[in-house]
């Protein structure tokens, strides 16, 4: 098995690359998707029959940028390492709780000096 280049799944530049292959490839994916079955349809991507084809087409096009800016902030916070950052920072507070409550728990918490 080759080694993998880049130890992160979905690594921005090759998810880049294949967007970009897709886009340049010219292919309707709101087409492809309207045939595979059992594909949930997104109400905001049927055709609607008044506009001319020009508008349907620009009308995709622009959730297909809004789809793919919002596909590179959520793989820019995901490289970025700040989720697995806060989700530590949370453990550690979860800890600390945990032995804080033990220590209520258990009567010898910083009130248990005052009070036995």
């Amino acid at each position: 098995m080759p080694p993998l280049k880049d130890d992160k799944p979905l690594s921005l530049s090759d998810t880049l690359r294949d967007l970009a292959v897709l886009r340049a490839s010219d292919i309707d994916l709101a087409a492809l998707l309207k045939s595979v079955p059992g594909v949930a349809q997104n109400a905001d991507l049927t055709v609607r029959p008044s506009k001319s084809d020009n508008a349907e087409r620009e009308e995709v096009l622009d959730k297909s940028y809004a789809f793919v800016s919002e596909a590179k902030a959520a793989m820019k916070i995901m490289n970025s390492g700040s989720v697995d950052d806060q989700g530590a920072r949370i453990e550690n507070v979860r800890t600390g709780l945990e032995e804080v409550l033990k220590g209520l728990d258990s009567g010898e918490g910083p009130r248990a000096k005052y009070l036995g």
